[in-house]
Formats: C-alpha cells, sequence, structure tokens
C-alpha cells in the first residue's frame, strides 16, 4: 500500500513538470485521421438477425425440454389431469377390491402357483394398455378405457371360475379329514 500513496506524492510533486510538455498538434491530427479511416461495423451480436436466431434456439430448448419431461413420465397425463373419467376411476377401485379378495380366496385354497403366473399376464396386458394411453391420438381414450374395463371383468371372471373348480375339492378334502 505504500508504493501507491508513494507515486501519487511523486507525480503531485513534479506535476509541473509534467504539464509543460504538450504534444504537436501534427500528432493528434494523425491520429484523428488515423482512427476515422474505418468505418463503423455492426456488431453481430448485437443485429437483429443474431436476436432472432438466438430467440428461436431457445424456443427450441425450451419446448424440447418440456416435450422430453412430459414425454417420460411414468403415469399416464390422462391419470394426472383427470381426463380419465370419474365412472372408470371408480370401477378401477372397485375392480381392484374384489380382484384383491378372490386373490386372498385363492391363496387360502391352496391354488397352484401357475394360476398367479397366469394372472400377472393380465396384469401386464394392462399396464401395457395404460402405457398406450400416453401414445394415442386425441379422442381414442374411449376405447383404451374400454378394454381395460374389460380386462378387469375379465380377471374376475377367471377369478370367480378357479375358485368355484376349487372350493369343491377342498370341501371333498375336509370331507376326508373328518
Amino acid at each position: 500500500m505504500n508504493k501507491p500513496d508513494d507515486l501519487e506524492k511523486f507525480v503531485q510533486e513534479k506535476r509541473e513538470l509534467f504539464d509543460v510538455k504538450i504534444p504537436n498538434e501534427k500528432i493528434w491530427e494523425n491520429i484523428s485521421k488515423q482512427v476515422n479511416t474505418h468505418t463503423l461495423r455492426t456488431v453481430w451480436y448485437r443485429s437483429n438477425l443474431f436476436r432472432s436466431i438466438a430467440a428461436g434456439f431457445t424456443l427450441l430448448v425450451i419446448g424440447g425440454t418440456l416435450g422430453f419431461l412430459l414425454a417420460n413420465k411414468k403415469e399416464s397425463p390422462l391419470w394426472n389431469i383427470g381426463m380419465a373419467s370419474k365412472p372408470f376411476t371408480d370401477f378401477e377401485m372397485v375392480s381392484q377390491k374384489s380382484i384383491n379378495e378372490k386373490l386372498f380366496q385363492l391363496r387360502e385354497l391352496n391354488a397352484e402357483e401357475s394360476i398367479f403366473s397366469d394372472l400377472q399376464q393380465i396384469d401386464r396386458s394392462m399396464e401395457e394398455l395404460k402405457n398406450e394411453l400416453d401414445r394415442i391420438p386425441k379422442g381414442q381414450e374411449k376405447i383404451i378405457l374400454e378394454q381395460l374395463k374389460r380386462g378387469y371383468q375379465t380377471k374376475i371372471d377367471i377369478l370367480d371360475k378357479i375358485i368355484q373348480r376349487l372350493e369343491p375339492k377342498t370341501q371333498k378334502q375336509d370331507e376326508k379329514a373328518i
């Protein structure tokens, strides 16, 4: 910090010696000629073309990002924004409850594991239908929702038939045990 103070002190003491010497007028004329010979150029980043390209690129990036985020959602946008009809969601809840009760009954009846693996195939196909809701054109949602309803109903019907066939066998085994 001492050196700048010493420099300032030196300049102030010798100020008169600095102010005495004035450059020749011709020097200033030469400098101004050299400066004025160049035409002013428009800086490329200040031009309207660059601004419009930058705005377009920005919109493209924002649109691409939003599209990517919407496309990679795990759940269907129909479920998220409430486009799935209330009757279908009610039907789905009732069906799931019924299916879970019937699966519990099957486990009590000691059903074969192959039955459960077959039922999982139905679940996978219904999951594919739910995923298909993301890719279908607008207005086609009802078709998939109807197929999902049929899938739930089919699974319930299959479970009922399996339970009906397994119940007499377990009753006969219980009677033999008595």
